[in-house]
């Protein structure tokens, strides 16, 4: 137990008081995107696009403006690469010819599609790249793939666009306080491992 708070094995108990800010601005992200979903596609099919929205949200909002800025291209650039290789895939039709066929096909291209990233140093973009080529080459509902490709990269925008308002607008993070907050937690750190290592030294001097 230091200063009041009790740590058990890995388990702090001082983070059991209250959520931080950036948890409760993903949820206020996600709402956002859930609301405006239901709003314009209406009750039927305001769940399809906002499952990709929301995913791309919760990933998006980060502990600065800027740093959630930067998920969102990246997340731009995953989505057309994954969506323009399950595009190829879809052209093809090899899905309705030969199930064993599509899976391998499927695999390769997945590979294809984070080799790519890699590549291009897109590391970033590697996850939504996978979920955006999955979730087209999967979709069983029979729409166009320039439909699907188009439809996952506004869905994409929507939700880069709601985690950088929430994040811009709603309490935005002070950079400069964030900074000093890491330096002074780096320098407690520092010290505490100094006192620690000086102890056995004090009692050899002894």
């Amino acid at each position: 137990m230091a200063g009041g708070h009790i740590t058990v094995g890995k388990f702090d108990t001082s983070k059991m008081s209250y959520p931080g800010m950036r948890t409760i601005k993903t949820a206020i992200a996600v709402i956002v995107v859930m609301v405006l979903y239901r709003l314009i596609l209406g009750p039927e099919y305001w769940a399809n696009g906002a499952i990709m929205a929301c995913i791309v949200a919760v990933i998006c909002l980060q502990d600065t403006v800027n740093k959630t800025l930067t998920q969102g291209v990246a997340r731009v650039v995953g989505t057309l690469i994954g969506g323009g290789i399950a595009a190829l895939i879809l052209l093809t039709s090899v899905r309705y010819y030969n199930f064993v066929v599509f899976v391998l096909v499927s695999g390769i291209c997945l590979i294809l599609v984070i080799h790519i990233c890699t590549l291009l140093n897109q590391y970033d973009s590697v996850s939504i790249s996978c979920v955006v080529f999955l979730n087209i080459i999967l979709n069983t509902s029979g729409a166009e793939p320039s439909h699907l490709v188009i439809s996952n990269v506004i869905n994409t925008l929507v939700g880069i666009t709601a985690a950088y308002s929430v994040n811009k607008f709603v309490y935005a993070p002070n950079r400069d306080e964030l900074y000093k907050q890491h330096m002074l937690y780096v320098l407690s750190k520092r010290e505490t491992k100094a006192a620690c290592e000086g102890e056995p030294d004090e009692q050899k001097e002894s």
